[in-house]
């Protein structure tokens, strides 16, 4: 019994040996030089509307989740600049409504730089539509109640 034990040490010693050389010759050596890879965001051009309740300037939770897509899409990018064109019915012929559209560019404007957007420079501005058609209650269209941001952005950091 004494010898089988041998044998099978001899055999299983033999087999680690084995193991241990083929494994230390089969894992390649590092790279002298780290490589690092190049950022993937695409950056582009791209426009997001933002929806607002009828008569308030609080974000909803979806228009909190675009605003924060944007901004994940904006990582790595150089954001030249932000338009946000408020899109209103009433705002241009009644004074509480041009507050209401302003206070709602105030807020998208806030969101975006709270989520790290911070472009060369932002421009507002204010667009007459037509909610729908005659006859028709504002309050029921969410297109008479929306900011439309579009984003100039190029690859890199920086200008």
């Amino acid at each position: 019994m004494n010898n089988d034990f041998r044998k099978h040490a001899v055999a299983g010693s033999l087999a680690i040996a084995l193991a241990a050389s083929a494994f230390a010759q089969g894992l390649p050596a590092p790279p002298a030089n780290p490589q690092v890879a190049a950022p993937t965001a695409a950056c582009g051009d791209f426009n997001v509307a933002i929806y607002f309740p009828a008569y308030e300037t609080s974000l909803s939770p979806q228009s909190e989740r675009v605003i924060g897509a944007a901004s994940e899409q904006l990582k790595g990018c150089y954001v030249s600049g932000v338009s946000v064109n408020v899109l209103s019915e009433e705002a241009h012929t009644d004074e509480d409504a041009a507050s209401l559209s302003e206070a709602r560019a105030d807020t998208v404007i806030s969101a975006l730089l709270a989520h790290g957007v911070e472009p060369a420079s932002y421009k507002s501005d204010m667009t007459r539509v037509e909610a729908a058609a005659a006859g028709a209650v504002p309050t029921v269209e969410p297109m008479a109640r929306r900011v439309s941001v579009s984003f100039d952005v190029s690859p890199g950091y920086g200008a």
